[in-house]
């Protein structure tokens, strides 16, 4: 028999992690089949709910199971495309996946005011001397809160939209022309976090040139949904 004696203090991390690495190499056809495939049939569901595409006037809710079905398999697939973004951030070095970057961006992070900046900050989770602490915006200890904050933790789901609207569509022209309103707005309104009390340390000058992008995108969305809107209630008043 083998001596087996010094094989846990021989084994480290690095040589289980060498053991596996081929199994840490993204396949960026995986990728980009995942997620067109989930986004396409996401979009296509959403229509069927609709009753035409985004260019025609909704038909509202007609109490049909298909549109029911309809309904809640567009909003799961969108919900795991949109997923994609800790993908996005965890292979954002990645030269290979720098085009799926962009087109995740203009197809779900932008138009689901979700763009991939927002959560550059999963990355201090997965650091051991940021995991658990108050650098750390996505660890919320709930077992030791009260219930009442456990169900306004929850509430949250239904807050957080309109709040992605504010901060793009109000806050981000703020911070362009208000002095002192950019950090404000990059420390407490610009991390997709579980902890409200997270204070998102201030960015890089790379950094920032990326959330200037991707915000100034989200802001042309926002006033294009505005007009579109605006266009036809202007339009249905008139034909009445």
């Amino acid at each position: 028999m083998p001596d087996t004696s010094n094989v846990s203090t021989q084994f480290s991390l690095a040589n289980s992690h060498a053991l596996i690495s081929d199994l840490f190499k993204p396949h960026p056809w995986f990728y980009w089949t995942d997620f067109l495939a989930t986004y396409s049939v996401g979009v296509f569901c959403f229509q069927q709910v609709r009753g035409g595409s985004l260019l025609v006037p909704q038909q509202g809710f007609q109490g049909t199971v298909s549109q029911a079905v309809y309904f809640v398999v567009s909003g799961l697939l969108f919900y795991r495309a949109a997923m994609f973004i800790h993908e996005v951030v965890h292979q954002r070095s990645n030269d290979d996946l720098r085009a799926f970057h962009v087109v995740w961006n203009l197809l779900c992070g932008i138009p689901f005011l979700i763009p991939s900046f927002v959560y550059l900050t999963h990355i201090d989770h997965h650091r051991r001397k940021h995991f658990g602490t108050e650098q750390d915006g996505e660890y919320l200890p709930l077992e030791h809160q009260q219930s009442w904050r456990i169900l306004f933790y929850l509430s949250w789901s239904f807050v957080i939209p309109s709040l992605a609207v504010v901060r793009f569509f109000v806050l981000t022209p703020l911070a362009w022309i208000v002095p002192g309103v950019r950090n404000f707005v990059h420390q407490r309104a610009s991390s997709m976090v579980m902890d409200p009390s997270y204070i998102r340390p201030l960015p890089t000058p790379q950094t920032l040139r990326v959330i200037y992008i991707q915000e100034f995108a989200c802001f042309v969305w926002c006033l294009s949904i505005a007009i579109i809107f605006q266009f036809f209630l202007v339009g249905r008043r008139f034909r009445s």
